[in-house]
């Protein structure tokens, strides 16, 4: 029997097109179910409201959208602060960024979450909480005026150092705190290095903070010591002791009276470090064969140096006046390479005649 290729093509086609419309109405009921997990968006959202868990962001903010979108339909169950329309819940609530979920007891994990993580939250707590406890809704308060920004410091020229310098401030045009911190500038805010992050999605995924290789937590080049003291402002972790557990996933570092946890997820490519009563989400890579953790964008506003440190929240102009004088001290520029004056002039004459002695000669 001979074949035919034009009947195979169209049958090729049509099975392509099949599978594509499979896969687009299976999409299309993507709100029930996590496609990478299997959990019940629907379901999880009911059990997170059930045992008071509450998300805080703003409707314009692009993770909360991210958020939102992961629950689809099911968003509509969840107890939710918009802190454009209720700022004083978010203050009291010690939200420094958005998203955030706040936990029944207090405890604000800050930044985007998938269902997996969030179920995992979720199974945490109730874990280490037996007795659920009583749902409360969060208060409504009259907003009230941001604190007055620092004086003394010259907005315009502040904006156009952190510029020169190479910082950039990540975050949205509608989000409470980015407009906070456009009002700490006023007008000078345009001479600032800004990256929205509704319109530069991929960009603002894209910021990593290298920490540490996970077989050399204190390695020359870690940088999670420094990352915990200024992002979680852990002084004591300099004098702590570093220990590893048994089967290698937990990191723990401690004195004796505090402590910070990571544990190592690499089945999500995910590490959760969890220090006092906050949650932090770290990126995992394998880089030339070892385990690097950083450090992403978990909310906005976020101010990022040169070397990619990340500064995440709201700062008055003071406060970031400080961060570019630190930075700078840590960073000295280099001095540029001089060449002596007289020696540039001793070459040259020497160059002229050379050049004199073989034009005579030519003459000659």
């Amino acid at each position: 029997m001979r074949r035919n290729p034009s009947r195979e093509l169209i049958v090729t086609v049509t099975l392509l097109t099949l599978l594509t419309l499979l896969t687009a109405s299976l999409a299309g009921n993507a709100y029930a179910e996590d496609a990478n997990s299997g959990i019940d968006a629907r379901e999880l959202a009911r059990e997170l409201t059930a045992d008071g868990w509450v998300v805080y962001g703003t409707d314009q903010c692009y993770f909360c959208n991210e958020q939102k979108e992961e629950f689809g339909d099911a968003f509509a169950n969840m107890t939710y602060v918009n802190c454009m329309e209720n700022r004083q819940a978010c203050i009291d609530a010690d939200v420094h960024g958005i998203p955030c979920w706040v936990s029944p007891n207090g405890t604000a994990y800050h930044g985007y979450h998938n269902l997996t993580r969030l179920s995992g939250l979720l199974n945490d707590y109730r874990a280490a909480h037996q007795t659920p406890p009583v749902t409360t809704a969060p208060a409504t308060t009259t907003a009230t005026a941001a604190p007055p920004n620092a004086t003394g410091i010259d907005a315009r020229e502040l904006a156009r150092e952190l510029t020169a310098d190479g910082w950039a401030m990540y975050g949205t045009d509608q989000c409470g705190w980015c407009v906070r911190q456009k009002e700490a500038f006023g007008d000078s805010f345009e001479n600032v290095t800004f990256v929205n992050c509704m319109e530069d999605k991929q960009t603002c995924r894209g910021v990593s903070m290298y920490l540490f290789s996970w077989d050399d937590v204190t390695g020359e080049d870690s940088r999670l010591l420094e990352y915990l003291e200024d992002n979680c402002h852990a002084d004591w972790v300099k004098s702590a002791e570093i220990n590893r557990s048994e089967d290698g996933k937990t990191v723990s570092i401690s004195d004796e009276q505090n402590s910070v946890e990571i544990t190592l997820d690499m089945e999500n490519a995910t590490a959760i470090l969890q220090i006092g009563d906050r949650a932090h989400h770290l990126k995992v890579r394998k880089d030339g064969g070892k385990i690097n953790l950083y450090a992403g964008i978990e909310g906005i506003p976020c101010w990022v140096a040169p070397d990619t440190t990340l500064h995440p929240g709201y700062y008055n102009l003071t406060r970031l006046s400080g961060l570019l004088n630190d930075y700078r001290a840590a960073h000295p520029a280099p001095t540029p390479t001089q060449t002596p004056v007289n020696a540039i002039g001793f070459e040259s004459v020497s160059a002229l005649f050379a050049i004199a002695i073989v034009f005579l000669m030519r003459r000659r």
